[in-house]
């Protein structure tokens, strides 16, 4: 239960350090079905992550509505996302073979 106390207010530890996992997205928020809303221990701010396709393309077909950061980031920064897209890309790919040899 990393990032959550149950005791609240009568706690005698500090809360103010952020848990780790607020670097990461709910993936359940970018779906709108997160139930634990602020209290759930993943972030649900968009706006502090780079938008995939800014990034890798150099441009967003979404523009100003787009949920996440246009905001430029480093090279090597760049790279990492780029390098992450690559192997979430294979990762699918090789999800949806398996799921085809298992339908054969």
């Amino acid at each position: 239960m990393k990032g959550r106390c149950s005791k609240g207010k009568s706690c005698t530890f500090s809360h103010e350090e952020v848990p780790d996992t607020k670097l990461y997205l709910c993936k359940y928020f970018l779906t709108r079905c997160c139930l634990k809303g602020d209290e759930c221990p993943f972030s649900h701010d968009t706006a502090k992550f780079p938008c995939k396709f800014f990034i890798s393309l150099g441009f967003c077909k979404d523009g100003e509505r787009c949920k996440f950061s246009h905001a430029s980031v480093s090279k090597e920064e760049r790279e990492k996302i780029i390098q992450r897209l690559e192997i979430e890309k294979k990762q699918k790919l090789e999800e949806k073979k398996q799921t085809l040899e298992e339908k054969k």
